[in-house]
């Protein structure tokens, strides 16, 4: 079984916590992920001890306590004395812990439920099996399961405490959830990204972000550099300190993985990597995805197509490179999707399957919109046109004018 299966999961976690919006505070509850994990294992577990919701949540007792002191202050929790042992008091959600809660699940229902909806219950319960094989090799621990709650939920926030995502020691590399994802993201990235773009993948304000970058840049993983578009805006560049160390974490990540999964060894290549691949929507999780501010459809009817082929004549033309308009371009048969922000097109992409191969055959966008985020378009529409679980291998020859073309061959 090849090594580079554990990179790719490596990689799909860190994409999934994306997508879940737990790299900084989750917005909708204004709650980091380790004060998330905190409010719903009290629920899960009425009257827990300090000691053994630090135990479950593998974070320092000190730091429990005072997350504890922090919501008993707003009202979220409240506090009783435990009857076997007067030096621990026990922690429940009052009737407002228990509507946050309420709030977390709403959002955290809706994202699972998307990212179910394109799995079978049969690999539903393959993805459960991974994650849940994952940490039993690791002996993490597992609280109740509330009634209303899918054991992949209970599951994953086992996986998320087995990577150390709710403290600052991310694969044991010292590196906080919020750093470990932008230097991963810095060194893989097929071009640099800007501050803005990052920001937003990760869910993070730009100055929360900057907080992030100064701490990498001090330890000298990554740098600054002036955009040649706009001198005002800054792309991120990886050390090669930094690409270094990204790589040391991957590895040690990668081998965790391997062997964790043993028992199942003999299916993670073929069987669950490809369902997790389809459960969050990527198949390398190396490509940056599509930002959240933006939105991807295909079109369909002859008016959609033909409205398309306007939009694209109209981006040579603005790029100035009406010379290079294809005669022939946007046919019926072709899959083309459409990628808008705030209800505006923005961008398309077309494709075309050539044999084994998915191959984009055209981009267009209004200008200003960076290298990075073209590659996230292409990456998603990509994603969308291949429609299984098939792994690929990625090619890329990118133009930074207006076409850019890229090839996905299945392998």
């Amino acid at each position: 079984m090849p090594d580079d299966c554990f990179r790719v999961l490596h990689r799909l976690f860190r994409r999934l916590q994306q997508k879940n919006r737990f790299v900084g505070a989750v917005k909708h509850t204004g709650l980091s992920l380790v004060e998330t994990h905190f409010l719903i294992e009290i629920e899960a577990n009425p009257s827990i001890s300090i000691s053994k919701l630090s135990t479950l949540l593998s974070i320092d007792q000190s730091f429990t306590s005072r997350m504890a002191q922090k919501f008993i202050r707003s009202g979220l929790i409240e506090v009783s004395a435990n009857t076997h042992d007067i030096r621990q008091k026990n922690l429940k959600l009052t009737t407002s812990g228990l509507a946050k809660t309420k709030q977390i699940d709403s959002a955290a229902d809706h994202l699972i439920s998307t990212f179910a909806a394109r799995l079978t219950k049969a690999q539903e319960k393959h993805l459960v099996t991974l994650f849940k094989t994952l940490a039993d090799q690791n002996s993490v621990a597992q609280g109740s399961k509330r009634s209303h709650e899918t054991q992949y939920r209970v599951e994953q926030r086992r996986v998320t405490r087995l990577f150390g995502l709710l403290g600052t020691d991310v694969w044991s590399s010292g590196l906080s959830s919020s750093e470990w994802q932008t230097l991963a993201e810095i060194c893989l990235a097929p071009v640099a990204p800007q501050v803005s773009e990052l920001a937003s993948l990760l869910g993070l304000q730009v100055h929360s972000l900057s907080a992030v970058i100064n701490s990498l840049e001090k330890r000298g993983y990554i740098k600054r550099a002036a955009t040649s578009q706009d001198k005002r805006a800054s792309i991120l560049i990886p050390e090669k300190k930094g690409i270094s160390f990204n790589e040391k974490i991957e590895s040690q990540a990668a081998s965790t993985l391997k062997r964790s999964l043993e028992p199942i060894q003999n299916e993670v290549n073929d069987l669950y990597l490809p369902i997790f691949q389809l459960f969050v929507g990527e198949f390398d999780g190396q490509a940056p995805p599509l930002l959240p501010e933006y939105q991807i459809k295909e079109i369909s009817s002859p008016q959609q197509f033909a409205e398309a082929r306007g939009f694209a004549a109209r981006c040579f033309v603005s790029h100035g490179k009406e010379t290079s308009l294809p005669i022939n371009f946007l046919p019926l048969s072709s899959r083309v999707f459409v990628i808008s922000k705030n209800e505006d097109t923005v961008a398309l992409v077309q494709t075309s399957k050539q044999k084994s191969s998915i191959v984009l055959e055209l981009t267009c966008s209004v200008p200003g919109i960076s290298d990075w985020t073209s590659i996230g378009f292409t990456s998603a529409a990509i994603n969308l046109a291949l429609g299984s679980t098939t792994a690929f291998d990625l090619t890329a020859n990118l133009d930074q004018s207006v076409n850019t073309l890229i090839s996905y061959s299945n392998t």
